[in-house]
């Protein structure tokens, strides 16, 4: 099992949900090539709105291979989360061996960090999916930075045994410098991993102040470090622990038991013990972020079988809102508003835990429409008549007519698949 984006990243998401083609992306411009696209000296800076409810469909420019590489399914559509984070007028691409920083404008790499050993599951190796999630932006001694996690091998000398690692890269959103932080790769405790380790990863889910939370998976299990970047030691491990985010000072995930049982459970972050724990066993169990201080359970009861999907409270582990199916997805606009699709509908919860809207709504002949993002009081999908804008708040159709149905958005672009390849591409707000 892995983790899902958020980043504080973001959720995991389903191919019906995050489809960047869905109701009616245009064909993609001359531009947006599989060649990144590189601006002139002195160029203008991009226009930024916020949130941005139109976008210019003839200047896209082509991101990197690694911003969609194991993430898209043959037919074209977004099948898990993109390993990257829209921070301003950039992206930030991670890969199991690299960190980009990518201007949005014009898809010229402006930083490239990669790992300092063999990554363990080198990106252009890939065969079974990429395991590469969001980067995390966060304040780092006093410094704004982009940062992702490898998963690596230090290669031995002598009767020094090789050794997995674990390395942090940065890039300093300011300034746009970039390094892989060489003093700080973490040596894996030896127990972290069972003794016949299947396609590990490491997934940095969070940092706060000096502690950076990194998740370490594999097929048979996982585990879950906290790290003092400062005085670079491991703080804490948990074992068969298969982490999945950071709600306020709970580590959130699922707690690995007997044969199949599981159980939904925080860690502290302050040393790693059982915050809290879910009341019942139950298998095929997954977690997900839901904004940053929810999450969304879902699995079957050990005992009885019967499906669950909640929205929990990330620091108590308190259900705020039973939900149908085991698809369920919610993500926060990043203000106060968290958009949930459940069993062919589509609703919003305010922070309160309040209901705002939902639809269907056959009263007022409205329909529920696919949601592919959520950004600043808007929700960005498609409908029966083609992309469409809704307000987060009141769920009412915006004016706007955005011409896309955008996988991501921020203040300066919006991302879509490009319609005949595998190509993430970014066009620029323009209203």
């Amino acid at each position: 099992m892995r983790r899902t984006p958020g980043r504080l990243a973001a959720a995991a998401i389903a191919a019906a949900i995050l489809s960047a083609c869905a109701g009616g992306n245009p064909p993609a411009p001359g531009s947006a090539d599989a060649t990144p696209q590189h601006s002139a000296p002195g160029a203008p800076p991009a226009a930024a709105y916020d949130p941005p409810t139109a976008f210019d469909l003839t200047k896209g420019v082509a991101l990197p291979v690694e911003a969609t590489r194991g993430k898209v399914t043959m037919a074209g559509s977004i099948a898990k989360p993109l390993p990257l984070t829209l921070d301003g007028p950039t992206a930030y691409i991670a890969a199991t061996d690299s960190l980009q920083a990518v201007d949005l404008a014009t898809g010229r790499v402006k930083t490239m960090i990669t790992a300092l050993h063999q990554a363990l599951r080198p990106s252009n190796q890939l065969m079974d999916g990429n395991p590469a999630e969001a980067p995390v932006i966060a304040e780092v001694a006093g410094k704004r930075q982009a940062m992702a996690a490898f998963l690596t091998k230090a290669a031995g000398q002598g009767t020094t045994a090789d050794r997995l690692v674990v390395e942090l890269a940065t890039v300093d959103t300011a300034t746009g410098t970039g390094n892989t932080l060489q003093n700080l790769t973490i040596d894996l405790p030896a127990e972290t991993l069972t003794a016949y380790p299947t396609s590990p990863s490491a997934t940095l889910l969070a940092v706060q102040g000096t502690t950076a939370v990194i998740a370490i998976d594999e097929t048979q299990g996982g585990a879950v470090l906290a790290i003092d970047i400062a005085a670079k030691t491991v703080l804490w491990k948990q074992t068969r622990f298969i982490a999945r985010a950071v709600t306020g000072r709970q580590v959130t995930g699922i707690a690995l038991k007997n044969g199949a049982a599981q159980r939904v459970a925080g860690l502290s972050l302050a040393d790693g013990g059982i915050a809290w724990s879910a009341e019942a066993d139950s298998y095929g169990t997954e977690v997900r972020p839901a904004g940053p201080a929810t999450l969304v359970a879902s699995g079957r009861d050990y005992g009885n079988g019967k499906q669950f999907t909640r929205l929990l409270d990330g620091a108590t582990g308190h259900e705020v809102l039973a939900l149908g199916g085991a698809g369920a997805d919610c993500r926060h606009d990043g203000r106060s508003v968290t958009v949930c699709t459940d069993d062919g509908s589509v609703f919003a919860v305010d922070d309160n835990a309040q209901v705002l809207w939902k639809l269907p709504d056959e009263a007022n002949h409205r329909i529920a429409p696919t949601v592919t993002a959520v950004w600043h009081g808007l929700v960005y999908g498609s409908a029966g008549h083609g992309p469409v804008i809704l307000d987060t708040r009141t769920g009412a159709d915006r004016p706007a007519t955005p011409g896309i149905a955008p996988a991501a958005v921020d203040a300066y672009a919006c991302l879509a698949l490009k319609n005949d390849a595998n190509i993430l591409v970014a066009y620029p707000a323009a209203g």
